[in-house]
């Protein structure tokens, strides 16, 4: 239920939420009756209520020697959310610390269809970060070309810098920003992987089309010395000499 979730936004559980709502509903309601609204059991809606009442958002009165539950009003509820915030804010920086101090594990996403793959390109570009790419970047240039704003173009419009390595004979877009080494072997030709800052993004433009992203500084850090390797090894080819990708639309593969 809509109204439940917006009152989870409290810091409540999903039964708490249940059981204040119930209050708000009537002007006084029993423990029991609360039971039979929301199907809680009655011990625990008794254990919830308490919990309520001691974070001020429910309170309490008898008539005819029946203990009533009742909500604050919408307004003060407002204000005591406000509040809540205010306190969050004055110690940020010190919830700030206590995150940073902590050891990370790696965040990995997937991501399917080329639909995705491409914003996630595109997404790397806006970052305004050197990257490095190795491994099938025809396929992925083929794959991501046909956009309303290449990313090709994007990195070029940004003035982003990338090193970009080839397999031998593979085609590419030439961009003024992009320095180019030819690999000394062949590279997987579905398979394009780029180091940009703290992210490792793994494309795979095979038939089940996908992309996985590796958010963690020593990873990446890994993966660059990785490139690095690839990199000292490959030949050094100037613009010129690169056999440049030409496409038209018929060249994408859907």
């Amino acid at each position: 239920m809509e109204h439940i979730e917006y009152l989870e936004s409290f810091g409540i559980s999903s039964k708490e939420a249940k059981v204040l709502y119930s209050c708000m509903q009537s002007e006084g309601i029993s423990a029991s009756n609360i039971a039979k609204k929301t199907g809680i059991e009655r011990t625990n809606v008794y254990k919830i209520l308490e919990s309520l009442v001691s974070k001020g958002l429910v309170s309490t009165y008898k008539l005819e020697n029946v203990t009533r539950y009742r909500s604050l009003e919408p307004d003060n509820l407002l204000e005591l959310l406000k509040d809540n915030i205010k306190k969050f804010e004055k110690n940020i920086s010190t919830f700030k610390q206590i995150y940073s101090d902590k050891t990370h594990a790696p965040k990995v996403e997937l991501f399917a269809g080329r639909t995705s793959m491409r914003r996630v390109i595109a997404s790397i570009i806006n970052k305004n970060l050197p990257y490095c790419a190795f491994g099938g970047v025809e396929q992925a240039y083929r794959q991501n070309y046909f956009e309303n704003i290449p990313s090709g173009l994007l990195a070029q419009e940004r003035k982003v810098s990338g090193r970009i390595i080839l397999s031998p004979d593979e085609k590419t877009i030439i961009l003024s920003n992009e320095e180019y080494r030819i690999a000394s072997h062949p590279l997987p030709k579905n398979i394009c992987i780029v180091i940009n800052g703290e992210i490792v993004v793994i494309l795979n433009w095979g038939e089940y089309c996908n992309a996985i992203i590796i958010t963690d500084k020593k990873i990446a850090n890994d993966y660059l010395i990785l490139f690095d390797g690839l990199w000292i090894q490959a030949k050094k080819v100037s613009s010129k000499k690169l056999l440049s990708l030409e496409l038209k639309d018929g060249d994408i593969l859907r």
